[in-house]
């Protein structure tokens, strides 16, 4: 069986990792990327998050966030 995503929403597409995740699923011909920044999705308010899944009904989900904190 050969799984081959419509539509896929990449979080955290904005950082290294999640960059490599766009150009790698670009190449999909008939796949359409869902990249959403921060302040177009505030992945910490689950309505928000609800209705994006609701009204795009993404096939393949990818969550590349991260943070990163250091202690001096």
């Amino acid at each position: 069986m050969n799984f081959s995503p419509e539509k896929i929403y990449i979080a955290g597409h904005t950082g290294l990792v999640g960059q490599a995740f766009c150009h790698k699923f670009q190449s999909y011909v008939n796949s359409v990327l869902l990249l959403r920044t921060h302040g177009e999705l505030d992945l910490t308010s689950q309505e928000a998050v609800a209705d994006f899944f609701s009204s795009e009904k993404p096939d393949l989900v990818i969550l590349d966030t991260m943070n990163f904190w250091m202690d001096s």
